[in-house]
């Protein structure tokens, strides 16, 4: 049986992901809390995404993001 979810990525994305995965595993060794998106990753909440311009992770900064609500 074929695992859709993976067969409707390009190569690109899925080396992408096997990149992403291979830092969660390294950083799970080092006991972080991690989670893994479709082109993100999210360790010990310092949320990182992936820019196809530069080629590597990102960090996200979500401190200039207005969460008040009024």
């Amino acid at each position: 049986m074929r695992n859709l979810k993976y067969d409707d990525m390009t190569k690109q994305q899925r080396e992408i992901q096997g990149i992403i995965r291979k830092i969660a595993r390294e950083e799970v060794s080092k006991g972080k809390t991690v989670k893994i998106g479709f082109g993100k990753l999210m360790i010990n909440r310092d949320k990182y995404k992936w820019s196809v311009e530069k080629g590597m992770l990102e960090i996200e900064d979500n401190r200039n993001q207005d969460t008040s609500k009024n």
